[in-house]
């Protein structure tokens, strides 16, 4: 029997202005440019939360992502359609910071509606290694004059995202001092593989970079994510935790195939075919939550969300395993940028 979902990710579009070198999205439309009148309308958003209001009864959070969402020329309007249809769940905004007037105009206007807004904003390094993964030109302060610019439109919660690669394994704790002195939070993660990013490369990292990043892990033991992730690469733990995606986890890609997380390419179905009532109960869905219960990843947007539903690995890492101290001294850190 399916459950209702608690979160969604909407990639809303595969429309990017970056060249990066872990994701292939913004080869989509070089290559098949005949796809991006396939996306989905606002209209066709409309309709499904509409339609689907009891099934998205329980939802709390939706996370608007890409490609770059703020390529959308309708992004705004869909935030406030958001707002008007389930105003009870809170709505946070991924970006890679490369258009920065452009995003500052609208968060400005979001921030009149929904000063609730957060922003995540992707950040692999300093200066030039940055640009390099990124593959363009000034990246780096594009995305530092992002932060700034989010700041004054009086979004609160800001966070900063590192691909950990070959080419900035070095930098972690200086790209987390840096975006601590902006205000904003750091988290760091292993590239994935999987159909989000229109790739099935794998991030390689030598012996030499992984050692590194897990010894700068280790100034990570307050936080569940990232202390799981040095203990998983030193092989002193498994993952314990339940993965839900599927169940209380869904993404909606830009054509409305609904799929159990950014990584698997299966489709339950499209929203634009069936409810979601159908879809989540169909044997699709059920076939590919079967096949999911063998995934061992350790992806941060599927882990946050499976932590939330499930905390009881949460408990057992913070008993076992967990620098108390650390664990209070972000937490504390998250309130003063928050208040």
């Amino acid at each position: 029997m399916p459950i209702k979902p608690w979160y969604i990710n909407l990639s809303l579009t595969y429309m990017c202005n970056g060249r990066c070198q872990m994701c292939d999205n913004w080869k989509r439309y070089l290559e098949h440019p005949q796809k991006l009148k396939e996306e989905l309308t606002l209209k066709d958003y409309q309709k499904f939360f509409q339609n689907n209001k009891e099934w998205l009864s329980d939802l709390k959070h939706i996370g608007i992502a890409g490609g770059e969402p703020f390529l959308r020329t309708d992004l705004l309007a869909l935030v406030k359609l958001i707002r008007c249809e389930l105003p009870k769940v809170s709505i946070g905004l991924q970006s890679n910071g490369l258009f920065p007037e452009k995003i500052s105009q609208d968060l400005v206007a979001i921030s009149k509606f929904y000063p609730e807004i957060t922003l995540a904003v992707s950040l692999d390094g300093i200066g030039k290694t940055h640009d390099k993964i990124r593959g363009i030109k000034g990246a780096y302060k594009k995305v530092l004059k992002t932060i700034s610019l989010a700041k004054k439109a009086g979004v609160k919660e800001i966070s900063c995202g590192m691909t950990v690669q070959e080419d900035n394994f070095k930098e972690i704790l200086q790209v987390k001092e840096l975006v601590e002195e902006k205000g904003a939070e750091f988290s760091c993660f292993l590239a994935d593989a999987g159909e989000y990013y229109n790739t099935q490369k794998s991030s390689y990292l030598s012996k030499k970079a992984r050692k590194s990043v897990i010894k700068s892990l280790k100034n990570f033991r307050g936080d569940y994510y990232l202390d799981n992730l040095r203990l998983q690469m030193e092989g002193k733990r498994k993952r314990k935790l339940p993965c839900y995606s599927g169940w209380t986890s869904l993404v909606i890609d830009p054509y409305g195939e609904i799929r159990p997380c950014v990584l698997r390419p299966e489709s339950f179905g499209n929203i634009k075919k069936q409810s979601l009532a159908e879809i989540l109960a169909g044997r699709n869905a059920k076939e590919i939550r079967q096949s999911i219960k063998k995934c061992s990843c350790w992806s941060i947007c599927e882990v946050t969300t499976s932590a939330v539903v499930d905390p009881w690995d949460v408990v057992w890492w913070f008993l076992r395993y967990a620098d108390k101290k650390e664990f209070a001294k972000s937490l504390l850190a998250k309130r003063r940028r928050l208040f």
